[in-house]
Protein backbone atom coordinates (compact mmCIF):
# COMPACT_ATOMS: atom_id res chain seq x y z
CA UNK A 1 0.00 0.00 0.00
CA UNK A 2 1.43 3.40 -1.18
CA UNK A 3 0.99 5.83 1.83
CA UNK A 4 1.93 10.03 2.43
CA UNK A 5 4.79 10.16 5.45
CA UNK A 6 2.11 12.07 6.87
CA UNK A 7 -0.59 9.66 7.20
CA UNK A 8 1.44 7.23 9.21
CA UNK A 9 2.84 9.69 11.90
CA UNK A 10 2.09 12.79 14.13
CA UNK A 11 4.43 15.92 14.46
CA UNK A 12 6.02 16.38 17.07
CA UNK A 13 7.46 20.54 18.45
CA UNK A 14 9.89 21.68 20.78
CA UNK A 15 10.33 24.84 22.12
CA UNK A 16 13.51 24.27 24.46
CA UNK A 17 16.87 26.28 23.58
CA UNK A 18 20.13 24.05 24.29
CA UNK A 19 21.28 27.33 26.63
CA UNK A 20 18.36 26.30 28.53
CA UNK A 21 19.45 22.62 29.66
CA UNK A 22 23.50 23.76 29.63
CA UNK A 23 23.50 23.05 33.30
CA UNK A 24 20.95 20.82 33.63
CA UNK A 25 21.54 17.04 34.88
CA UNK A 26 19.38 14.34 35.12
CA UNK A 27 18.42 10.62 33.78
CA UNK A 28 16.45 11.44 30.78
CA UNK A 29 19.03 12.01 27.74
CA UNK A 30 18.18 15.06 25.35
CA UNK A 31 19.13 15.33 21.60
CA UNK A 32 20.09 18.05 19.33
CA UNK A 33 21.34 17.84 15.57
CA UNK A 34 24.82 16.64 16.41
CA UNK A 35 23.01 13.95 18.39
CA UNK A 36 23.07 13.41 22.55
CA UNK A 37 23.52 16.18 23.70
CA UNK A 38 23.22 16.21 27.95
CA UNK A 39 20.60 14.94 30.30
CA UNK A 40 17.62 16.32 31.65
CA UNK A 41 14.97 15.86 34.82
CA UNK A 42 12.13 15.84 32.48
CA UNK A 43 11.07 13.53 28.99
CA UNK A 44 8.98 14.49 26.23
CA UNK A 45 8.24 11.02 24.50
CA UNK A 46 7.71 7.80 26.91
CA UNK A 47 8.29 6.44 23.41
CA UNK A 48 10.69 5.47 20.85
CA UNK A 49 10.29 7.97 17.55
CA UNK A 50 11.92 9.83 14.98
CA UNK A 51 13.57 12.75 14.90
CA UNK A 52 14.50 15.50 12.12
CA UNK A 53 17.10 17.87 12.04
CA UNK A 54 14.60 21.28 10.70
CA UNK A 55 16.78 24.28 11.15
CA UNK A 56 20.85 25.23 10.48
CA UNK A 57 23.72 22.94 9.65
CA UNK A 58 22.66 19.46 9.12
CA UNK A 59 19.08 20.05 8.10
CA UNK A 60 17.01 16.98 7.05
CA UNK A 61 19.68 14.45 9.11
CA UNK A 62 17.06 11.65 11.00
CA UNK A 63 17.37 10.03 13.91
CA UNK A 64 16.08 7.25 15.72
CA UNK A 65 15.97 8.15 19.41
CA UNK A 66 14.50 6.39 22.57
CA UNK A 67 11.43 6.21 24.80
CA UNK A 68 12.42 8.62 27.74
CA UNK A 69 13.70 11.33 25.96
CA UNK A 70 13.18 15.00 24.61
CA UNK A 71 14.58 16.98 21.56
CA UNK A 72 15.44 20.49 21.43
CA UNK A 73 13.81 23.32 19.43
CA UNK A 74 16.22 22.81 16.09
CA UNK A 75 14.24 18.95 16.29
CA UNK A 76 11.17 17.81 14.65
CA UNK A 77 9.42 14.81 16.01
CA UNK A 78 7.53 11.92 14.67
CA UNK A 79 5.51 9.96 16.34
CA UNK A 80 4.98 6.95 14.27
CA UNK A 81 1.26 5.44 14.64
CA UNK A 82 0.69 2.29 15.86
CA UNK A 83 0.74 0.33 12.38
CA UNK A 84 4.57 1.75 12.26
CA UNK A 85 7.77 0.48 13.69
CA UNK A 86 9.42 3.05 14.78
CA UNK A 87 12.22 1.46 12.90
CA UNK A 88 10.59 1.04 9.89
CA UNK A 89 9.74 4.29 9.86
CA UNK A 90 13.30 5.66 10.49
CA UNK A 91 14.43 3.61 7.68
CA UNK A 92 12.14 5.05 5.63
CA UNK A 93 12.43 8.69 6.67
CA UNK A 94 16.68 8.14 5.60
CA UNK A 95 15.47 6.68 1.85
CA UNK A 96 13.04 9.85 1.34
CA UNK A 97 16.23 12.19 1.43
CA UNK A 98 14.12 14.99 3.36
CA UNK A 99 17.27 17.12 2.68
CA UNK A 100 15.99 17.64 -0.44
CA UNK A 101 13.31 20.18 0.70
CA UNK A 102 15.25 22.58 2.53
CA UNK A 103 15.13 26.28 1.81
CA UNK A 104 16.58 29.31 2.72
CA UNK A 105 20.61 29.94 1.81
CA UNK A 106 22.11 31.71 4.96
CA UNK A 107 19.95 29.60 7.70
CA UNK A 108 18.38 26.27 5.56
CA UNK A 109 15.10 25.14 7.00
CA UNK A 110 12.29 22.51 6.52
CA UNK A 111 9.38 21.41 8.32
CA UNK A 112 6.38 18.84 8.24
CA UNK A 113 4.88 20.43 6.00
CA UNK A 114 7.38 20.38 3.33
CA UNK A 115 7.79 16.70 3.34
CA UNK A 116 4.63 15.36 4.79
CA UNK A 117 3.19 14.64 1.17
CA UNK A 118 6.40 12.39 0.30
CA UNK A 119 4.97 8.94 -0.47
CA UNK A 120 6.32 5.12 0.34
CA UNK A 121 5.21 2.13 0.57
CA UNK A 122 3.72 0.55 4.03
CA UNK A 123 3.83 -2.98 4.48
CA UNK A 124 2.27 -5.07 7.36
CA UNK A 125 4.13 -5.29 10.56
CA UNK A 126 5.25 -8.67 10.69
CA UNK A 127 7.38 -8.02 7.23
CA UNK A 128 8.14 -4.46 8.74
CA UNK A 129 10.05 -5.96 10.89
CA UNK A 130 12.08 -8.58 8.62
CA UNK A 131 13.03 -5.31 6.57
CA UNK A 132 14.28 -3.89 10.03
CA UNK A 133 16.21 -7.10 10.35
CA UNK A 134 17.75 -7.28 7.38
CA UNK A 135 18.55 -3.46 7.20
CA UNK A 136 20.30 -4.22 10.79
CA UNK A 137 22.27 -6.66 9.16
CA UNK A 138 23.34 -4.83 6.29
CA UNK A 139 24.58 -1.97 8.44
CA UNK A 140 26.38 -4.16 10.92
CA UNK A 141 28.38 -5.05 7.35
CA UNK A 142 28.78 -1.50 6.23
CA UNK A 143 30.11 -0.53 9.86
CA UNK A 144 32.60 -3.35 9.64
CA UNK A 145 33.51 -2.04 6.10
CA UNK A 146 34.02 1.58 6.69
CA UNK A 147 36.06 0.55 9.61
CA UNK A 148 38.41 -1.20 7.48
CA UNK A 149 38.51 2.10 5.11
CA UNK A 150 39.14 4.07 8.00
CA UNK A 151 41.80 2.16 9.31
CA UNK A 152 43.41 2.09 5.72
CA UNK A 153 42.87 6.12 5.12
CA UNK A 154 44.80 6.52 8.66
CA UNK A 155 47.48 4.72 7.14
CA UNK A 156 47.20 6.91 3.77
CA UNK A 157 47.65 9.64 6.23
CA UNK A 158 50.61 8.22 7.92
CA UNK A 159 52.56 7.72 4.85
CA UNK A 160 52.04 11.34 3.81
CA UNK A 161 52.91 12.96 6.68
CA UNK A 162 56.31 10.55 7.38
CA UNK A 163 56.84 11.43 3.13
CA UNK A 164 56.16 15.32 3.04
CA UNK A 165 55.61 16.35 6.53
CA UNK A 166 52.65 17.97 8.78
CA UNK A 167 50.82 20.39 6.30
CA UNK A 168 49.46 22.06 9.94
CA UNK A 169 52.53 22.51 11.97
CA UNK A 170 54.53 22.16 9.05
CA UNK A 171 57.26 20.10 11.51
CA UNK A 172 59.33 17.46 9.18
CA UNK A 173 58.44 19.72 5.71
CA UNK A 174 61.93 19.64 3.91
CA UNK A 175 63.04 21.27 0.47
CA UNK A 176 59.82 23.16 0.41
CA UNK A 177 58.45 26.79 -0.84
CA UNK A 178 55.59 28.09 1.52
CA UNK A 179 52.69 29.63 -0.69
CA UNK A 180 49.22 30.46 -0.59
CA UNK A 181 46.79 27.54 -1.47
CA UNK A 182 45.73 30.32 -4.04
CA UNK A 183 49.34 30.54 -5.63
CA UNK A 184 49.15 27.24 -7.00
CA UNK A 185 45.81 26.12 -7.37
CA UNK A 186 42.45 27.98 -8.74
CA UNK A 187 39.76 27.45 -6.66
CA UNK A 188 36.32 28.30 -8.06
CA UNK A 189 32.73 27.65 -6.50
CA UNK A 190 30.12 26.00 -8.89
CA UNK A 191 26.90 26.95 -10.04
CA UNK A 192 23.51 27.78 -8.67
CA UNK A 193 21.44 24.78 -9.09
CA UNK A 194 17.90 24.25 -7.92
CA UNK A 195 17.01 21.64 -5.45
CA UNK A 196 14.19 20.02 -7.82
CA UNK A 197 16.87 19.35 -10.56
CA UNK A 198 19.01 17.53 -8.12
CA UNK A 199 17.71 13.40 -8.05
CA UNK A 200 18.57 11.43 -5.08
CA UNK A 201 19.14 8.07 -7.14
CA UNK A 202 20.88 7.55 -10.59
CA UNK A 203 18.68 6.67 -13.56
CA UNK A 204 19.63 6.85 -17.30
CA UNK A 205 19.15 10.65 -17.83
CA UNK A 206 19.87 12.09 -14.75
CA UNK A 207 23.56 10.08 -14.25
CA UNK A 208 26.25 12.57 -13.11
CA UNK A 209 27.14 12.98 -9.36
CA UNK A 210 26.24 16.34 -8.42
CA UNK A 211 28.67 17.92 -5.59
CA UNK A 212 27.24 19.84 -3.15
CA UNK A 213 28.08 21.01 0.34
CA UNK A 214 28.66 17.50 1.96
CA UNK A 215 29.75 16.19 -0.83
CA UNK A 216 27.65 14.03 -3.37
CA UNK A 217 23.88 15.66 -2.90
CA UNK A 218 22.19 13.79 -5.90
CA UNK A 219 22.30 13.23 -9.64
CA UNK A 220 21.18 15.28 -12.76
CA UNK A 221 20.97 15.40 -16.54
CA UNK A 222 24.04 17.16 -17.47
CA UNK A 223 27.53 18.17 -16.41
CA UNK A 224 29.73 21.03 -15.63
CA UNK A 225 33.57 19.63 -15.71
CA UNK A 226 35.27 16.04 -16.64
CA UNK A 227 38.26 15.29 -15.36
CA UNK A 228 40.01 14.24 -12.35
CA UNK A 229 39.57 17.14 -9.48
CA UNK A 230 39.47 17.66 -5.48
CA UNK A 231 35.99 19.30 -4.39
CA UNK A 232 35.95 21.02 -1.20
CA UNK A 233 32.37 21.50 0.64
CA UNK A 234 31.79 25.09 1.19
CA UNK A 235 28.57 25.34 3.36
CA UNK A 236 26.88 23.02 5.74
CA UNK A 237 27.30 20.91 8.41
CA UNK A 238 30.47 19.06 6.78
CA UNK A 239 31.80 21.98 5.22
CA UNK A 240 35.50 21.68 4.59
CA UNK A 241 35.53 18.36 3.32
CA UNK A 242 37.21 16.90 0.40
CA UNK A 243 36.03 14.69 -2.16
CA UNK A 244 37.86 13.78 -5.28
CA UNK A 245 35.41 13.32 -8.22
CA UNK A 246 36.55 11.26 -11.50
CA UNK A 247 34.83 11.39 -14.72
CA UNK A 248 31.87 13.51 -15.63
CA UNK A 249 30.18 15.68 -12.53
CA UNK A 250 28.54 18.72 -11.57
CA UNK A 251 29.54 21.12 -8.79
CA UNK A 252 26.93 23.12 -6.98
CA UNK A 253 27.56 26.73 -5.57
CA UNK A 254 28.28 25.03 -2.35
CA UNK A 255 31.26 23.32 -3.73
CA UNK A 256 34.53 24.43 -4.71
CA UNK A 257 36.52 22.95 -7.61
CA UNK A 258 40.44 23.16 -7.01
CA UNK A 259 42.04 23.47 -10.10
CA UNK A 260 46.47 23.25 -10.20
CA UNK A 261 47.95 25.85 -12.03
CA UNK A 262 51.23 24.11 -11.49
CA UNK A 263 52.67 20.68 -11.93
CA UNK A 264 51.34 18.48 -9.18
CA UNK A 265 49.59 14.71 -8.34
CA UNK A 266 45.65 15.29 -7.94
CA UNK A 267 46.08 12.53 -5.72
CA UNK A 268 49.11 14.13 -3.89
CA UNK A 269 47.09 17.50 -3.71
CA UNK A 270 43.74 15.28 -2.41
CA UNK A 271 45.47 14.27 0.46
CA UNK A 272 47.08 17.29 1.42
CA UNK A 273 43.84 18.86 1.47
CA UNK A 274 42.44 16.62 3.60
CA UNK A 275 45.01 16.50 6.23
CA UNK A 276 44.95 20.25 6.43
CA UNK A 277 41.53 20.04 8.20
CA UNK A 278 39.88 22.75 6.56
CA UNK A 279 36.78 23.02 8.93
CA UNK A 280 38.98 24.81 11.49
CA UNK A 281 38.98 27.64 8.91
CA UNK A 282 35.01 28.20 8.83
CA UNK A 283 33.07 30.69 10.40
CA UNK A 284 29.18 30.74 11.18
CA UNK A 285 27.04 29.18 13.63
CA UNK A 286 23.96 28.03 12.60
CA UNK A 287 25.54 27.36 9.33
CA UNK A 288 29.17 26.91 9.20
CA UNK A 289 30.65 28.19 5.55
CA UNK A 290 34.19 28.31 4.33
CA UNK A 291 34.34 31.17 2.00
CA UNK A 292 36.94 31.11 -1.53
CA UNK A 293 39.02 34.04 -0.33
CA UNK A 294 39.84 32.05 2.95
CA UNK A 295 40.97 29.10 0.84
CA UNK A 296 42.89 31.13 -1.17
CA UNK A 297 44.87 32.57 1.92
CA UNK A 298 46.10 29.39 3.24
CA UNK A 299 49.58 29.11 3.73
CA UNK A 300 51.32 25.64 2.27
CA UNK A 301 54.48 24.22 1.92
CA UNK A 302 54.64 22.88 -1.96
CA UNK A 303 57.85 20.44 -1.98
CA UNK A 304 60.40 21.62 -4.52
CA UNK A 305 59.52 18.54 -7.06
CA UNK A 306 56.36 20.48 -7.95
CA UNK A 307 56.86 23.77 -9.63
CA UNK A 308 55.64 26.83 -8.96
CA UNK A 309 54.29 29.26 -11.23
CA UNK A 310 56.22 31.87 -13.30
CA UNK A 311 54.28 34.78 -13.57
CA UNK A 312 55.26 38.12 -15.93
Amino acid sequence: MIVTLGSVCTKSSSNIRQKDIADSTGKYPIYGASGLIGYVDFYQHDKPYIAVVKDGAGVGRVYLLPAYSSIIGTMQGLIPNDDVLPEYLYYVAKQLHLERHYTGATIPHIYFKDYKEDRFRLVNLSEQRNIVELFRKIESIIDSKQKVLNDLNTLVKARFVEMFGDPITQEHVKDSDIVQLGEVCKLQAGIFTKAKTIHVHADEVNCYPCYGGNGIRGYVDNYTHEGTYPIIGRQGALCGNVQLSKGKFRNTEHAVLVTPKVEMETQWLFELLNLLDLYRYHTGAAQPGLSVGTLNKIQIKLPKLLKLPTYN
